[in-house]
């Protein structure tokens, strides 16, 4: 029953309208087949972030939806429009309006969304880039400023190991403690290394022997034991006569534990040239010192953090607090093989120092850096960030251009349909008014082209005139009935009709408006005209002729040549009496300068000429 009803239906409907009922459901069907396909594919081929992905694809489904409720909705429109209009208009607009309208519609909007679609995609993809080079550059120059401010703080260590090394005071009590053990000589020694200490804010100062023994500590009662690391460091400073530190070490007595590091400077009498026997340790606690300058991140940010790491063998090494993980410093270390987490990608050949990297911190979660090597020392310092906060700001971005996107695309796309079918109720109204339009144009364009004062003229591809006004034909003495249907040789003689003919063929094969100044014969003589060309064509755009307007500009080029004949008469005019008065103000000066000779008073003034001529100078010697 259903069947027979569905066909009882399709024989009451026209046959073309039937015809574009099925191209129009065709075209649905291929478009959401192609859509399911290949959107997937494409949206995953510009986007990897999951976030990202999930979000496009729900932009996506509300796209797909929109545009099939537009297409519904212009469909019932249409159906309600030609129910409702007359049946000689839909006669007579139909084969001309119908199924290629719409099927322009559907096409135009289509394209309209997809260009959407893509901008929509391109300004998501381009504020995600914008992001993450500013991020980028953010971390460069973090990174860039934690090494500066460590490496400083690093030379002004050394700094003071090498004014402790080459104290006359501390050598000299060294050299005495040394040999004769006077007790009151080692609690002098003793206070001026706590002073020292105190001043430049050292945990600890001690001074050893060559064996790797304490001779003398400052007063601070820190306890402080030496390590087999500062053992090692203190020999080899003492026989390379050179300031060296050691690596981070962990004091754990007395507490609490802390990491400090170790300036060693051998100690040696001024002038001798013999081996250092005594050497003077700096020992600078890291936490107080550097940590607390590493973790001072210059903008707000919740997941921002600088690592110092360092590698060990085939480990990398964190050799700071970690913000998001409590616990000791010092803990923190992993194989180079585990390729994800940035330090390892740092360390990893070919990196380049200051390039954002991306990958996996100690929490696993995805961040973004920069690293930068600490000169002079195995150290490297991260600049690093969560992704989520970065690309934060640019998800709500892409929500606001997918949003606006779609939104304009709809408003885009109703209005198509309103024009569309607006047009089609004024299409008869305008055709009764086209000619009528036409007629007044062309009236009015008479009226301005025999009305005005300017040479307005037309020809066709051959060279005819096919329209000579009023002011032209009183420069050449004929009237318009004479002119029109020949061509320049009756209006020019030989030579400047051929010259205006090669303008005129160039501006028809360039299809563009081009200017001509000419001078030509008529009745008042030799004028000079300013001409602006330009093409006329036919309803298809085809070339069929040309047009001119043309400007008498003889008054005008004849001021400017005696302008500029005057112009030329005074700058020679000037010339000469510069001339003569530099000679007068010359021979001034040599009668000046034989009365000098004479021993006579000079007979001319020419303090002020002097002056004048003296400034250039004098402002030339304040210019830096």
């Amino acid at each position: 029953m259903p069947r027979l009803q569905g066909t009882a239906l399709a024989s009451r409907v026209p046959r073309d309208r039937l015809r574009t009922i099925v191209l129009a459901v065709l075209l649905y069907a291929v478009i959401a087949a192609l859509w399911i396909l290949f959107s997937d594919r494409a949206v995953e081929s510009l986007l990897r972030d999951p976030d990202s992905l999930a979000i496009a694809n729900t932009l996506k489904g509300l796209f797909f939806v929109s545009v099939t409720s537009l297409l519904l909705l212009y469909l019932l429109v249409r159906f309600a429009a030609e129910q409702a209009a007359p049946a000689r208009h839909a006669k007579e607009n139909k084969p001309r309006q119908g199924w290629l309208a719409r099927g322009a519609l559907y096409l135009g909007l289509a394209l309209l969304g997809g260009i959407f679609l893509l901008a929509g995609a391109l300004g998501i993809k381009h504020g995600r880039d914008s992001y993450r080079e500013a991020a980028g550059r953010q971390l460069q120059s973090i990174a860039q400023l934690k090494v500066g401010q460590l490496e400083d703080w690093l030379d002004e260590r050394y700094g003071d190991a090498r004014l402790a090394g080459a104290s006359p005071t501390f050598n000299k009590l060294a050299e005495q403690w040394r040999h004769g053990g006077n007790p009151a000589i080692g609690g002098q020694l003793a206070a001026r290394l706590e002073a020292f200490r105190a001043t430049y804010r050292y945990s600890d100062v001690l001074i050893c022997d060559t064996k790797g023994d304490i001779l003398l500590r400052a007063d601070s009662g820190s306890g402080h034991a030496l390590t087999d690391a500062l053992r090692e460091t203190l020999l080899r400073s003492l026989a390379g006569n050179e300031v060296l530190t050691t690596g981070f070490s962990i004091m754990e007595t007395p507490g609490p534990a802390h990491m400090h590091l170790d300036f060693v400077a051998p100690l040696l009498m001024a002038g001798e040239q013999r081996r250092p026997e005594a050497a003077i340790v700096l020992r600078a606690n890291v936490e107080a010192s550097i940590h607390s300058r590493l973790q001072n991140w210059p903008v707000p940010s919740k997941s921002a953090e600088i690592i110092l790491f360092q590698r060990e063998g085939e480990h990398v090494r964190h050799l700071n607090r970690l913000r998001h993980k409590t616990g000791m410093m010092y803990e923190e270390q992993f194989p180079l093989t585990q390729r994800q987490r940035l330090t390892a990608q740092a360390l990893a050949p070919g990196y380049k120092p200051g390039a954002l990297i991306e990958g996996i911190d100690y929490r696993n979660v995805p961040v973004m850096g920069a690293a930068q090597p600490v000169t002079g020392t195995s150290w490297w310092l991260l600049a690093k960030i969560d992704r989520d906060e970065i690309f934060g700001a640019a998800h709500r971005d892409a929500l606001w251009i997918a949003f606006t996107g779609l939104l304009a695309w709809l408003v885009s796309a109703t209005l198509a349909i309103m024009l569309l079918q607006r047009r089609e109720l004024q299409h008869s109204r305008r055709r009764q008014h086209e000619q009528a339009e036409q007629l007044n144009a062309l009236k009015l364009l008479s009226e301005i082209a025999y009305g005005s004062a300017d040479v307005i003229f037309a020809k066709d591809r051959q060279g005819r005139f096919t329209l000579y006004n009023r002011a032209a034909c009183a420069y050449v003495g004929k009237t318009e009935d004479e002119i029109i249907g020949q061509d320049d040789t009756a209006v020019y003689p030989p030579e400047q009709a051929a010259r205006v003919r090669a303008h005129d063929l160039r501006v028809m094969e360039e299809n563009r408006v081009m200017s001509m100044e000419d001078t030509f014969d008529t009745l008042a003589g030799t004028r000079t005209f300013l001409a602006i060309k330009g093409p006329l064509h036919d309803e298809d755009g085809k070339v069929v002729g040309m047009y001119g307007i043309a400007r008498d500009i003889t008054e005008r080029k004849t001021n400017e040549e005696i302008l500029r004949r005057s112009n030329e008469e005074l700058q020679r005019f000037n010339r000469a009496m510069i001339g003569r008065e530099l000679e007068m103000i010359r021979l001034k000066r040599e009668v000046n300068e034989l009365a000098t000779a004479l021993g006579q008073q000079p007979r001319y003034e020419l303090s002020a000429m002097d002056d004048t001529d003296a400034a250039p100078d004098k402002q030339q010697d304040r210019q830096p």
